[in-house]
């Protein structure tokens, strides 16, 4: 098994399309999660487009507004609008990420009984509740970096690239986490578990959100990052395991 480092970790994901390939059944876990968070996140966007009328006259009583008449509309839809948009956008991480917590911890143990059969496996309960404890944790941080990080958009190419960037470091550990929160890990077991492999953290999670912006690809890549991560983890645990070796020989 090759080391991990930044080449390897954009062939890992050509791997993890050939493993979902060999065994498609590991596509139910992505398929259900999908399916659970489009009906729950259409549903929310629903209740909030059925509310704009409550909301603007709400808004415009507030500001004093109502006598403004085109002016009024002019002043508020765009700000109304933005809002809008950025709360589909972080209502969708933030219920995406939720709702998929479960299926991708199964998704990730199913995927390293598959690479090795032959592993101590943790009690299923176990697993599926320090798993999901410690990913919701992972995607509250990112979220909360996401939203205070926002004013770099303001800044030109440099503040978007900055942001990108920081993104791409959370979304890469929150992938990666997912193998390690199932065993229940600490953060500083992680944190020491990934010190040496800080840039393939880095590139797993630029490569991942550069999917995010690809049509059909975007829709794939939360099952599709969560294999490639638990891959990622599997190649370095057996590095570590075979570090072990050498230095007790």
């Amino acid at each position: 098994m090759e080391k991990v480092n930044s080449k390897t970790t954009v062939f890992t994901f050509v791997q993890a399309a050939k493993l979902f390939a060999q065994n498609p059944s590991l596509m139910i876990y992505g398929v259900v999660s999908f399916l659970l968070t489009l009906l729950t996140f259409v549903g929310m966007i629903f209740v909030l487009i059925f509310s704009t009328e409550v909301i603007i006259d709400t808004l415009f009583s507030w500001l004093s507004i109502e006598s403004w008449g085109f002016w009024a509309k002019l002043v508020t839809y765009p700000g109304l609008a933005i809002g809008y948009c950025l709360f589909a956008f972080f209502t969708f991480v933030a219920v995406a990420g939720i709702i998929s917590i479960p299926f991708m911890d199964m998704m990730s143990e199913k995927i390293e009984q598959i690479i090795r059969p032959h592993d101590e496996e943790a009690d299923f309960w176990f697993g599926l509740k320090h798993g999901f404890i410690s990913s919701l944790i992972v995607l509250l941080r990112m979220l909360f970096v996401m939203t205070i990080s926002l004013p770099l958009l303001l800044i030109p190419v440099a503040g978007t690239v900055a942001y990108f960037l920081i993104n791409s470091w959370y979304a890469g550990f929150g992938f990666l986490d997912i193998p390690m929160g199932r065993r229940g890990w600490s953060f500083k077991e992680k944190k020491f578990f990934l010190q040496n492999y800080k840039y393939s953290q880095l590139w797993f999670g630029i490569i991942t959100n550069a999917f995010t912006m690809v049509p059909i690809l975007n829709l794939l890549i939360i099952p599709w990052a969560t294999a490639t991560g638990t891959l990622i983890f599997i190649r370095i645990k057996t590095e570590n395991e075979s570090l072990k070796l050498n230095v007790a020989s």
